[in-house]
């Protein structure tokens, strides 16, 4: 993999990207979620979440990056990364307790609170060690196929193999751009994984 592909893949399997990815994954993987609610309402869920998660925090980065904020999406200095991780973790909150308005299915409900608790805690290690975010997203979605097999009794073992590949083309990628240590990386996984599997 070259510097340019690595560069590309980092683009694609950003992390907000990755969140997004493994919220629509509950609803794949468990037919429950699947039966609960009709096309269109399913259609305004995942919607709502991509607007919360994806469009917006987007926004805020590229307003940050023109005013000089941020230098890039990738947020490699530790110190510019407070604000943006501060600003879409409260997004994630809201996210949170809107979709909690909406009563949604305890599980969704559970992804949401995980995934803003793991930007959180990202937040406040920030402060004192950098990690890969990348690594985090990863790190969370390998957590997540973790925990689903206790929701579905389809056997997850195939995406369990492709997530474990995907999460080692994002480490190879990430090294590649030459961004963080192994010990960032293996931090991050850590950050991602143990918040998502305990607590979905």
């Amino acid at each position: 993999m070259g510097f340019r592909w690595a560069r590309l893949f980092s683009a694609i399997t950003h992390p907000l990207f990755l969140n997004y990815l493994g919220f629509a994954l509950l609803f794949l993987c468990i037919p429950a979620l699947r039966i609960m609610y009709t096309p269109t309402g399913l259609t305004y869920i995942l919607g709502l979440y991509f607007l919360n998660v994806v469009v917006l925090p987007l926004i805020l980065l590229s307003m940050m990056k023109h005013k000089g904020v941020i230098e890039s999406y990738d947020l490699p200095d530790k110190q510019q990364r407070k604000l943006p991780l501060i600003l879409i973790s409260l997004l994630y909150i809201m996210s949170y307790y809107l979709f909690q308005k909406l009563d949604v299915h305890r599980v969704l409900l559970s992804y949401l609170l995980s995934a803003a608790t793991i930007l959180i805690f990202t937040s406040l290690l920030n402060n004192f060690y950098k990690v890969s975010l990348h690594a985090v997203g990863a790190g969370a979605l390998l957590g997540l196929i973790c925990s689903l097999q206790f929701f579905t009794s389809t056997d997850l073992r195939p995406l369990l193999i492709l997530t474990l590949l995907i999460c080692g083309f994002i480490l190879t990628a990430r090294n590649i751009a030459g961004n963080h240590t192994k010990a960032e990386y293996l931090t991050g996984l850590a950050v991602g994984f143990l918040p998502m599997w305990w607590m979905l």
